[in-house]
């Protein structure tokens, strides 16, 4: 294994950070995640950013000048929007490293994200994917709304994957191997990334969660919108199918789950943002 600069007299192992980024996304955002990427207390080796499909002439200004200023950033131009599981997939046979981390191009990574990851990993070498509780914020990345928290040992994930995701997507770490060995990333709008963490579990795959915040996620007024209406649903419900069929489920945590996760999509946005804040996070 190829080692990088020595911290607290341990070397740690190289590492990539895979991102992707769609014409939507809004400049100032694109900034601030990638300022907070490269001001890290442990450098990434590479940065590897697909952008899928083309983009605004602002958001490829902001990216010339990070990869001027980075050699470590890579860009990979995709002809065409297909979404984030393809993306993803694009970006992971790119990445030259074991150890990849996960990172959104709204987020904000705080300074010792990769260093406490990469330190976690190395010495852990029993995890496959690893994530973080995350901080949601809505303008400000200093004034925290909720702190989204998830159970921390293996165990406990496993059995909460059964009905809520197991893994904070956008403050993840994962071994390379074990994400291909499980299908890599497949197409399924909303729940790309719940359907890789079922399979990679699937597979005798191990999951951990760092009881501590790394990242600031961004929530806007859009964010509980997104989780509702027929659209959502039609896309939970196929998720549920599929987990259904693939035997991650049975029969019984099915039928739950559909009576557990369908019926709050039909709410308004503004009640469906308090079932999260009061009952799902903290």
């Amino acid at each position: 294994m190829s080692l990088l600069v020595k911290q607290d007299e341990k070397p740690l192992p190289q590492f990539s950070v895979l991102m992707s980024v769609y014409f939507k996304e809004k400049p100032q955002y694109l900034r601030s995640s990638l300022e907070s990427v490269f001001h890290q207390t442990l450098p990434a080796t590479e940065v590897i950013l697909v952008c899928d499909g083309p983009l605004t002439p602002e958001l490829y200004n902001i990216i010339d000048t990070y990869k001027s200023n980075y050699p470590s950033l890579k860009t990979i131009q995709l002809e065409k929007n297909g979404g984030l599981g393809n993306a993803m997939n694009i970006g992971l046979k790119h990445c030259q490293y074991e150890l990849i981390i996960r990172m959104d191009t709204d987020d904000i990574a705080y300074p010792q994200r990769f260093y406490k990851q990469v330190k976690t990993m190395y010495e852990r070498p029993d995890i496959d994917v690893m994530s973080s509780y995350i901080d949601e914020f809505i303008d400000n990345p200093q004034k925290i709304e909720s702190v989204k928290r998830l159970p921390t040992n293996d165990i406990k994930l496993a059995k909460y994957s059964k009905y809520r995701c197991p893994v904070n997507h956008p403050s993840s770490i994962f071994r390379k191997k074990s994400i291909i060995e499980s299908g890599g990333y497949r197409h399924m709008l909303y729940f790309e990334d719940y359907f890789l963490w079922a399979r990679v579990l699937m597979n005798g795959g191990k999951l951990y969660c760092m009881p501590e915040s790394l990242l600031a996620f961004r929530m806007n007024k859009d964010t509980y919108e997104r989780r509702r209406g027929l659209k959502y649903i039609k896309c939970e419900l196929y998720l549920q199918k599929e987990l259904h069929q693939i035997g991650f489920t049975n029969t019984y945590e099915y039928i739950r789950n559909l009576f557990l996760r369908v019926p709050p999509r039909l709410l308004p946005s503004n009640f469906l943002s308090l079932i999260y804040k009061r009952l799902l996070r903290r």
